[in-house]
């Protein structure tokens, strides 16, 4: 099954799967209140489920959390379905959402833009 597929014959939009999420929240780990990374990522602040649009000490509930990292993905989810127009396999959109989460575009340390690794040439 193919998750870009449309009876239309155009790509439809297409979210990231409750695996993705489980998968996302397995490899970020939990931190209830935002902090300095360690070691030489000090300069990135997280809290969560790897958010970083946190200032330190900000602290929420895990549902609060939550839904930070359900709106994250759904925005990574929209980068990946307008720079993808080939049919996607649910995994493999899923694991390019969870690169574009890891990369976080219009990061400044995130060379080359994401957006240009998903179009074709």
């Amino acid at each position: 099954m193919l998750a870009k597929q449309a009876s239309t014959g155009g790509p439809e939009t297409v979210t990231a799967s409750e695996c993705c999420l489980s998968k996302l929240k397995e490899l970020e780990g939990y931190t209830p209140v935002a902090r300095h990374l360690p070691g030489n990522r000090a300069n990135v602040i997280t809290g969560g489920y790897g958010e970083t649009q946190v200032k330190p000490g900000e602290t929420h509930t895990e549902p609060e959390w939550e839904a930070k990292l359900r709106a994250r993905v759904a925005e990574f989810a929209g980068i990946v379905n307008s720079a993808v127009n080939v049919p996607l396999a649910q995994s493999q959109f899923d694991a390019l959402v969870l690169f574009v989460y890891n990369v976080e575009p219009g990061n400044p340390h995130t060379h080359p833009p994401i957006e240009g690794l998903l179009t074709s040439t």
